[in-house]
């Protein structure tokens, strides 16, 4: 009797979720010290730039698998999404600015950071730079450069400044992501479960307990 012949796909995606779900809970827990206008604090900052990188790296291994179902060779996945899924154009342009974030955290964008300092060390006349050959591509278009965010989530863009706030959002772009997964029949992580805050909990639970309370 000849053997059964498997198949399997290789896709990180799900592998992802607990992780991500461990590091926001330890940065939910923390108090912070050292924050000022020049950086956050190196634990703030180093929890909230995993929990960015590794949500954007979830979401497009899930949109490669997409891809394969799909049978389609699109090299870039935000190129996909907007020419196969347009009526979902808000979230896509959410995306952007998040794998734009992902770029400066993953490439360590430099930036030149003066300031001066009172005799009560408070930090005065901050002025940041962004040195060349840092921020090509997409960057100019998605981030305003006079307020160092991007445009639309108004996401700190300068690596060391990103925190609490950008992995917040990080994981609710990801619900809307498996929302999104959900509505085209491709469901992939919107049934799975995930140990939170003492309890067992759907990813679109911890999404709105992080909505609602944190």
């Amino acid at each position: 009797m000849p053997n059964k012949k498997h198949i399997e796909i290789s896709c990180i995606g799900i592998s992802y979720l607990p992780p991500i779900m461990d590091l926001y809970f330890k940065l939910s827990k923390m108090t912070f010290s050292g924050n000022s206008v020049v950086r956050l604090s190196s634990n703030e900052n180093g929890y909230a730039v995993s929990i960015v990188a590794l949500v954007v790296f979830c979401i497009e291994s899930l949109v490669n698998k997409l891809k394969y179902h799909k049978k389609l060779d699109v090299k870039n996945n935000l190129d996909f999404l907007e020419e196969n899924y347009g009526t979902f154009s808000p979230l896509w342009k959410k995306l952007n600015e998040f794998m734009t974030l992902r770029n400066a955290i993953a490439h360590n964008h430099i930036w030149k950071i003066e300031y001066e300092t009172d005799e009560k060390w408070n930090e005065l006349n901050v002025e940041k730079e962004l040195l060349d050959g840092y921020g090509r591509g997409a960057f100019s278009s998605v981030v305003d450069m006079s307020s160092k965010t991007t445009k639309l989530l108004k996401l700190r863009i300068i690596p060391t400044r990103i925190g609490k706030a950008e992995a917040q959002q990080a994981i609710v772009l990801l619900d809307e992501f498996s929302d999104f997964l959900d509505k085209i029949n491709f469901s992939l992580i919107s049934h799975e479960h995930f140990e939170f805050e003492g309890k067992v909990l759907t990813l679109k639970e911890i999404s709105e307990v992080i909505k609602n309370k944190h």
